[in-house]
């Protein structure tokens, strides 16, 4: 478990900087006249895209994780939960045969 959390807390830290990133290139972007510097803009619009990109990467794998560690959690209570329903159901029914 501590290698998931440190997994999960890696790649937040990776997505706030990425946002950080996000931030500081469109501000740059705001100050920049396009029509003076056409290739400097094109060039941190392309790196505002790509930075994008990774940071959703980012927390799309983030959220199948958390999906895919719900349903385990899920699976693992049901395993759990069934050798005491199983025995429940048994219980009732010797119950119901000796009355």
């Amino acid at each position: 478990m501590a290698t998931l959390y440190f997994k999960v807390s890696s790649d937040w830290e990776q997505v706030v900087k990425l946002r950080q990133e996000c931030e500081k290139l469109e501000a740059q972007l705001k100050k920049m006249d396009s029509r003076s510097a056409p290739v400097a803009t094109k060039t941190l619009e392309t790196q505002l895209e790509s930075t994008k990109q990774q940071m959703m990467g980012l927390v799309t794998e983030a959220a199948k994780a958390g999906a895919t560690m719900e349903n385990d959690l899920k699976r693992k209570k049901m395993l759990e939960d069934c050798p005491n329903s199983i025995l429940r159901w048994v219980n009732t029914r010797r119950n119901q045969h000796q009355h």
